[in-house]
C-alpha cells in the first residue's frame, strides 16, 4: 500500500512540475500557424517537451514582439532578409541585427480569381507586369474587358513579401488598383466579391475558399522560419528542432 503511494505521489509531482514549465511563447505569421502550428501542434510540444503559447497575427508583427521580448520565439512566412528591410525602415531603434532564423519549411503561395473569370495560366513574368502596372485589364490576358484589381494583405504579411522578393526584386506593388487588407482571410472574401480581383493568398486559405486558382508557369514559395533572438537557448532549439522534423514528415 505504501508502495502504491510513493507512487502516486511522485506520478503527481511529476505531472505538478511539467504544468510548472513556462509555455514558450510564439508570435507571428498565421500561414506558419495554419500550415503546420495548428494541426500538429501537440506533437510538436511532445516531441519537444515544451509547451507553446501561440499567438497568430503577421510576420512583421512576431518579429516585432520577438525584438520587444514579448515573445521568445517568432514564426514567419517569408525570407527573413525580406522581413528585415521592412523592419529597418519601421523600427530601426530595435535590435535587429541579433535576429537569427531557422528555417522549418517551405510553403506555395497562390493566386486566386473571382468566380466569374475565365482566365486560369500566367507566366511568372505576366504576374509580375500586373503587380507593377504594366498589365492593368484581363483582356490583355484573354479574359473579360475588366481593370485588374490585386487584393493583399498590408505589408508587413509574409505573402505579399515573398511574392515582392521573388518577382519584383523587394519593390513595392505599383499596380494602380490594390486593395490592401489586414488579415489574410479578408483576401479570399474580397476576392469573392470583386469581379476583376487577383488575391494574393496562402495556399490552405487558397484551398479552403473555395475560388479558381491561377495556375502559374512558375513556383513561389513561401519559407516558413522560426526565428530567435540570438543564439537559442536549449528549450527553443528543442522546439526549432522538433518543428523541423513534424515539417518533414507531414507537409507536402
Amino acid at each position: 500500500m505504501a508502495g502504491v503511494l510513493a507512487l502516486a505521489l511522485a506520478l503527481a509531482l511529476a505531472a505538478s512540475a511539467a504544468e510548472a514549465v513556462e509555455p514558450i511563447s510564439v508570435h507571428g505569421s498565421t500561414t506558419f500557424n495554419s500550415r503546420l502550428i495548428e494541426p500538429h501542434r501537440g506533437l510538436i510540444e511532445q516531441r519537444s517537451g515544451q509547451r507553446l503559447d501561440i499567438i497568430p497575427s503577421k510576420s512583421i508583427h512576431g518579429l516585432t514582439a520577438l525584438l520587444e521580448g514579448r515573445a521568445r520565439l517568432a514564426m514567419i512566412s517569408s525570407s527573413l532578409d525580406g522581413e528585415i528591410a521592412h523592419l529597418k525602415a519601421k523600427r530601426p531603434d530595435l535590435p535587429i541585427d541579433r535576429l537569427v532564423g531557422f528555417e522549418i519549411a517551405r510553403t506555395r503561395v497562390a493566386f486566386v480569381l473571382h468566380p466569374s473569370n475565365p482566365v486560369r495560366r500566367m507566366s511568372l513574368d505576366q504576374v509580375a507586369a500586373v503587380l507593377r502596372g504594366g498589365v492593368t485589364g484581363w483582356g490583355e490576358l484573354g479574359g473579360p474587358d475588366l481593370p485588374i484589381t490585386v487584393v493583399t494583405v498590408q505589408p508587413g504579411g509574409g505573402v505579399p513579401t515573398t511574392v515582392r522578393g521573388q518577382l519584383l526584386g523587394g519593390k513595392a506593388f505599383t499596380a494602380p488598383r490594390i486593395v490592401e487588407v489586414e488579415a489574410p482571410r479578408h483576401v479570399v472574401q474580397v476576392t469573392r466579391q470583386l469581379e476583376g480581383a487577383i488575391g494574393l493568398t496562402q495556399l490552405g486559405l487558397a484551398r479552403a475558399a473555395p475560388l479558381p486558382e491561377l495556375q502559374l508557369e512558375g513556383r513561389i514559395e513561401q519559407e516558413l522560419n522560426l526565428v530567435a533572438l540570438g543564439e537559442p537557448a536549449a528549450d527553443l532549439r528543442a522546439v526549432i528542432e522538433a518543428a523541423r522534423a513534424v515539417a518533414a514528415e507531414h507537409l507536402r
